[in-house]
């Protein structure tokens, strides 16, 4: 789980929907092209069968949007020690898994994202993934190519096309 916070204190909640939310889900969409996994289904599967990631056309990513009403930004941006569960209303939760009747195999989703205005404060954007579709490295690749591409308002993807990711586990030899 990672939370990001922005600074925007003269963000209204018209201009968080008609310029900022347009932009991140677009630019996600932009970065998911390239890293599809995050998109992709993991699918578990009984024994002796070993589970895998399965990416389809059209697959895609819980996004939800919410504004704060009754968190202080300045707060939970501070410098200062503060009780942990103060940021759990900032972070998505993954969808449970959904088990098949049929064979047992189970279906979960591997990223969610939800982005919360803090009206006239700043813009939270709370991320969690499985460890299963990518390492903290590779989250990392991830979260600058999408803030690469939000950046440009979607229009330069040079630096994505420069330093795509490498998904092929084959590559890594482990006797």
């Amino acid at each position: 789980q990672r939370v990001f916070f922005y600074h925007l204190p003269e963000i209204s909640s018209l201009q968080f929907h008609n310029s900022i939310i347009p932009n991140l889900t677009a630019s996600l969409s932009i970065a998911l092209r390239y890293f599809h996994p995050f998109a992709a289904k993991f699918i578990s599967v009984p024994l002796p069968n070993e589970p895998y990631i399965l990416y389809s056309d059209g697959d895609s990513v819980p996004f939800t949007v919410a504004e704060s009403t009754s968190l202080d930004f300045n707060k939970v941006t501070s410098d200062q020690p503060n009780d942990v569960r103060l940021l759990h209303p900032l972070l998505p939760k993954l969808l449970p898994p959904v088990t098949n009747s049929d064979d047992g195999s189970t279906v979960s989703n591997l990223l969610s994202v939800k982005v919360t205005l803090f009206p006239n404060s700043g813009v939270c954007i709370g991320i969690e993934f499985r460890h299963v579709a990518a390492d903290g490295l590779a989250f990392n690749h991830f979260v600058k190519s999408w803030a690469s591409i939000s950046k440009s308002v979607c229009k330069d993807l040079s630096w994505v096309e420069k330093n795509p990711p490498l998904v092929d586990r084959g590559l890594i030899k482990d006797p």
